[in-house]
């Protein structure tokens, strides 16, 4: 292993452990969701009901408006509902959150790692670890949305920019993890599409240029751009299918 390699994990394992430990000594400690936290353990567990989830939680947008509005999507729930079932609502919560900050920590090292290196992967670790320490461990496991959506929206700008830099593996995580971030909460409702249009955008022009460069290397380019497309659209509808199944079953 080289020196670069190694600073690399050396410095993942930094920005995951913090996570990972604070996770699980507030489960050992018996940490318990209060307030706004309670509801992602209460509606997680619903998962598994005949209440399943279709929205995320009500919002405190709508102090500002006529009507109740709610986060777009239940990911968060969904993606809690099994270790809430296995350790509980406190315990499964705590261990749930942390493993989704932890993974998408681990996702930011793996594009990171596909774009520049050993290199690049130590300097977004470091930095990653900067901000686990910055955080303070019970925030590194408490499920407010607020909270939650910092690790996946920072996975989600460095999966833009491998889908600009024409990265077809980065565009499926550039759907997961905004989709789990709008869902999550309402406040990203610009920024996710925004950045997502982007970078779309920047991968289209420099397909274009490739296409003006190289005219017969362009049809399998083509054919492997519309079929990772095709699947990040799939993988979409299938992430986004229970906002819209509330939308044609319900008046509210």
């Amino acid at each position: 292993m080289t020196k670069s390699k190694g600073a690399a994990l050396l410095a993942t394992f930094a920005a995951v452990a913090p996570i990972l430990l604070a996770a699980g000594r507030g489960a050992l400690d018996g940490w318990v969701p209060t307030g706004d936290d309670a509801f992602s353990g209460v509606r997680a567990w619903d998962v598994f009901t005949g209440h399943v989830p279709l929205l995320g939680t009500w919002s405190s947008a709508s102090t500002y408006t006529e009507l109740d509005i709610n986060h777009p999507g239940p990911l968060h729930f969904d993606l809690l509902a099994i270790p809430v079932r296995l350790l509980g609502h406190g315990p499964g919560t705590a261990i749930g959150t942390g493993l989704i900050n932890a993974t998408a920590v681990l996702g930011i090292a793996w594009l990171l790692h596909r774009r520049g290196g050993a290199p690049a992967t130590t300097v977004g670790m470091g930095l990653g670890a900067c901000l686990a320490w910055a955080m303070g461990s019970e925030m590194l496991y408490d499920p407010w949305n607020p909270y939650v959506t910092l690790f996946p929206y920072a996975c989600f700008l460095v999966a833009v920019w491998g889908v600009a830099d024409l990265d077809r593996a980065a565009l499926l995580v550039m759907v997961v993890a905004g989709s789990y971030v709008l869902q999550t909460h309402l406040s990203y409702s610009i920024l996710v599409p925004g950045m997502a249009v982007l970078g779309l955008l920047v991968a289209a022009v420099r397909l274009w240029l490739r296409r003006r460069a190289d005219g017969d290397a362009w049809p399998p380019v083509r054919r492997r751009a519309l079929r990772w497309l095709g699947g990040a659209a799939a993988l979409g509808l299938v992430l986004w299918l229970q906002p819209v199944i509330q939308q044609f079953t319900t008046d509210e």
